[in-house]
């Protein structure tokens, strides 16, 4: 097994084996969170195909099994399966232990991060990478705060997303220092936090929300 596989086999393992653990039962939640990846993945999915194809970022030949779908690896594609799995399984941990309570978070705050983002973004326009992102925050934070979203308003929301930075940081070290995954220097802004380039935070904040939103959405709806 190559280098990615491993770090997605890995950090799926475990999660998966406690879903069945009687208290939580979170395979009981499976229908929710294949529908929540479908709808997150499809468009990650088409732009992720985008930029690899444009060479805006890629895959070290040497780390992945070599099987491809397009121009994504296999593990690439697995990696929005198995993601959302492990993330959605930790908020539902969160849930069961700590109680949930409305936050007062002033809506400002949202339109502010939007405006943010998309002046940055305007600014950093030459550098795809990280204009993109900034634009999906800057739409992020403006539903946010033109249509309201009670999952926001939520502590444990919040709790979840500081949470998730810690695994975050750990597999995206070793997929940027390996590295699994290259970026083009020319896209981005050559900020990076030891290894991880700034852009993969706002990545994860904002994919981490989607998954999140769109789950919560199905099991509520239902």
């Amino acid at each position: 097994m190559k280098t990615y596989f491993i770090l997605l086999l890995s950090s799926f393992l475990i999660p998966f084996l406690f879903s069945f653990e009687r208290q939580i039962f979170f395979i009981k939640n499976l229908k929710f969170v294949f529908k929540s990846v479908f709808v997150v993945a499809i468009p990650y999915l088409i732009w992720d195909e985008i930029f690899t194809s444009n060479k805006i970022w890629g895959f070290s030949s040497e780390h992945i099994v070599g099987f491809k779908i397009l121009n994504l690896p296999i593990e690439e594609i697995l990696f929005f399966v198995v993601v959302p799995y492990v993330i959605i399984f930790v908020y539902e941990v969160i849930n069961f232990y700590l109680k949930d309570k409305v936050i007062n978070l002033q809506k400002k705050i949202f339109l502010f991060a939007s405006i943010l983002n998309f002046v940055l973004a305007m600014i950093l326009i030459d550098k795809t990478y990280t204009a993109t992102q900034l634009i999906v925050t800057s739409l992020f934070f403006f539903f946010a705060y033109f249509f309201g979203c009670k999952t926001l308003e939520r502590k444990n929301f919040w709790v979840l997303i500081f949470i998730s930075f810690v695994p975050f940081f750990i597999v995206n070290y070793f997929l940027t220092s390996l590295p699994v995954v290259w970026y083009n220097e020319n896209k981005i802004t050559g900020l990076r936090i030891i290894t991880i380039p700034i852009e993969d935070f706002l990545y994860h904040f904002t994919m981490t929300s989607f998954y999140i939103l769109s789950y919560n959405y199905f099991k509520l709806k239902k």
